[in-house]
């Protein structure tokens, strides 16, 4: 997902010509913009921007501080537009629920939040989010979740699943899992994936950034 000015003016031509409405978005800030904006008022500003300039909604992402994203929680709600996206690593998907997010992408937060070693993930983000903020450009290469990921798996809890999921019911939390996307980090290592003949038609750079979540070399820059 993702919007702009552009969008903007296209979606007027629609308007104008009659044809099917289309949202967009703002194009919330990611990777070192967004780490270095953990003012409260700049994030309000934000939003209120992005409202001032048509945006449907506000998107969130990953590596947003703790306070920035509950300035726009709470600012978002004031000027009365949605916003949703990813569950930040500073957030649980309990608080993000709580805070009146309407999606998580690509199930983001949902997998700690059913399981007991939960607190240890959380503790592992933070070490992500901290490391990924340091670098000019994130790499969203996650060593330290990667390295938890099976046991935060097999300490799966049928009962904080269920709380969970009667939580996401009452506040309508909504779920979006881009399983695409999913299919993609799971397999990226397989050989059938990266000698697929249809990745002439993905572009160049957005095959150097697949690259980067590959642990050898593939045909990825051919």
């Amino acid at each position: 997902m993702n919007g702009g000015r552009k969008l903007s003016r296209e979606r007027c031509l629609v308007r104008v010509c009659s044809l099917p409405a289309i949202s967009w978005m703002d194009r919330s800030p990611t990777g070192r913009v967004q780490s270095q904006s953990p003012m409260r008022p700049q994030a309000r500003q934000a939003v209120i921007k992005a409202k001032e300039e048509g945006a449907d909604f506000l998107k969130v992402y990953s590596y947003l501080p703790r306070e920035a994203y509950f300035a726009i929680a709470d600012e978002a709600t004031k000027q009365g537009i949605p916003f949703e996206g990813h569950v930040p690593d500073s957030v649980s998907a309990e608080e993000a629920s709580n805070a009146g997010q309407k999606t998580f992408e690509h199930l983001l937060g949902v997998l700690p939040a059913c399981s007991t070693w939960g607190n240890e993930w959380d503790k592992a983000a933070l070490g992500d989010l901290l490391e990924q903020n340091s670098l000019d450009k994130p790499t969203w290469v996650v060593t330290r979740t990667d390295a938890i990921r099976q046991r935060v798996l097999d300490g799966y809890s049928s009962d904080k699943a269920a709380a969970l999921f009667a939580l996401l019911k009452k506040n309508e939390t909504w779920q979006c899992p881009t399983l695409t996307v999913l299919h993609k980090t799971a397999f990226i290592n397989e050989p059938y994936f990266s000698s697929d003949p249809r990745l002439k038609y993905v572009p160049r750079e957005t095959r150097a950034w697949w690259y980067t979540w590959t642990k050898s070399k593939r045909l990825w820059l051919q």
